[in-house]
């Protein structure tokens, strides 16, 4: 038997419904304008290609290059993953909050910075919190964590190490970290700062002595 249009074009309008609630949100397919209904049938349309309307992308995991096409990861993100991933590997030798900054860099240098983001969003990944790309609203949009779940990515890093993870650089640990960073740098500041005054003057003193000397010779 087929199937009346509001059956055929329901799921569609559920699905763009999420992002936009107040067009689509309790809608049947009767319900739309001429407008609505195009734009619902240009979505089936596209969503019917399933992954072959993404780009496929290539990044490696446990050591084996893999060729995937997932909605949202382009080749700079997976590069990104991949990297990732060698990082946490290393890690594991010794798990420590300081090691993971060593490995993971805080500087937002073109490379480093995408490390860094990274490093943070699997750490909220892996705890369960919201994940999302730069710019976007990490409460409403689920784009990263669904592309992490469809890399399942907690299984390839595996649950003692996302254990560890979870516990060694928890949010009070990294805090304690970046404290104690700033603690040692402020210390270093204040060292540097003692030996350019005692440099200072000790330069001072010899220009006024030698001024001195120089005087009594004149005289």
């Amino acid at each position: 038997m087929a199937l009346t249009s509001n059956e055929l074009y329901q799921p569609t309008i559920d699905a763009m419904a999420v992002g936009n609630p107040a067009k689509y949100a309790g809608k049947k397919w009767s319900d739309l304008d001429d407008a609505a209904k195009a734009s619902v049938k240009a979505t089936k349309s596209y969503l019917s290609k399933g992954s072959e309307r993404f780009t496929p992308t290539t990044l490696t995991i446990n050591g084996k290059k893999q060729t995937v096409k997932i909605q949202g990861l382009d080749q700079q993100m997976a590069d990104q993953i991949t990297e990732g991933l060698k990082g946490i590997k290393k890690w594991q030798k010794n798990p420590t909050v300081n090691n993971w900054f060593k490995i993971f860099p805080t500087k937002k240098s073109a490379e480093e910075g995408g490390m860094r983001a990274f490093a943070e969003n699997i750490r909220k990944y892996l705890r369960g919190d919201s994940v999302a790309r730069t710019g976007v609203n990490e409460a409403t949009n689920p784009a990263l964590k669904r592309i992490y779940d469809s890399l399942n990515l907690k299984k390839v890093i595996g649950i003692p190490v996302v254990n560890k993870i979870n516990k060694n650089v928890s949010p009070a640990n990294v805090i304690k970290y970046r404290q104690q960073a700033g603690t040692a740098a402020s210390s270093l500041l204040t060292a540097d700062l003692r030996y350019f005054s005692l440099a200072s003057f000790c330069s001072l003193l010899f220009a006024l002595l030698f001024l001195s000397l120089s005087s009594e010779v004149c005289i």
